[in-house]
């Protein structure tokens, strides 16, 4: 088991963001890599540093991270025949798949990996609770600072960084555009699950978030109003 928390720490050690996929990680390194954050592995025994993290809606952030692991995929699998959708009980090309996300004939598409158990594709489609699993068994969730993921994300890190005396300037802005296939992917699996037909598919989704849930109705997130 690790005993180090690793993510962006301020130049004063006073604070560090313990990064999750699909919880602003590219909009918290655009800002604070111009402040002179670094990333960096603090001692879990260390107490002097206070640990932050952003926990996202389970289902929202699933259906995020999902639609993006099926995008880098057909992305780093584009052209190449000899690598197929990773499981060993089938073998589709990511070309013939992508190219039906461009039509509604996609369905069946995701049937089959509902009905495989495959809701984890890859990091952004893991569980929140697994990211900080091994730092909440060693020091305990007390000793974490949980910030709900809001469109006003950016006044809540910056109270509460003014409250450790961090200097910052987080605006609100998204800074994250999706490009046309990832638009396509994204939009075809909203449809999908929100399509009353497929309810029971979508609850065996909720099952495979319940860890997920669990952490985030139980957690006190300093900006829970």
């Amino acid at each position: 088991m690790l005993d180090v928390s690793t993510g962006w720490v301020d130049p004063g050690l006073k604070v560090q963001n313990i990064p999750i996929l699909k919880n602003g990680t590219n909009y918290i390194r655009q800002f604070v890599s111009q402040w002179n954050w670094v990333e960096k592995s603090i001692s879990l025994s260390n107490t002097k540093t206070s640990r932050f993290v952003i926990i996202r809606d389970p289902y929202e952030r699933w259906l995020s991270g999902f639609a993006e692991d099926l995008e880098l995929y057909f992305i780093y699998n584009k052209g190449n025949e000899t690598n197929t959708f990773a499981n060993n009980d089938f073998n589709f090309e990511s070309d013939y798949i992508l190219n039906l996300f461009k039509s509604t004939d996609i369905y069946w598409f995701f049937d089959f990996l509902i009905d495989k158990d495959l809701c984890k594709i890859d990091g952004h489609s893991n569980l929140q609770f697994n990211a900080i699993k091994n730092i909440i068994d060693i020091i305990g969730i007390e000793r974490l600072i949980f910030i709900k993921m809001t469109n006003r994300l950016g006044d809540t890190l910056n109270y509460f960084l003014g409250t450790k005396q961090v200097r910052s300037h987080f605006t609100n802005e998204k800074i994250y555009k999706k490009n046309i296939d990832t638009n396509i992917i994204y939009n075809r699996v909203i449809q999908y699950f929100s399509d009353p037909r497929n309810n029971n598919r979508k609850e065996r989704v909720l099952d495979y978030l319940t860890l997920d849930y669990q952490l985030y109705n139980s957690v006190k997130f300093i900006n829970n109003n």
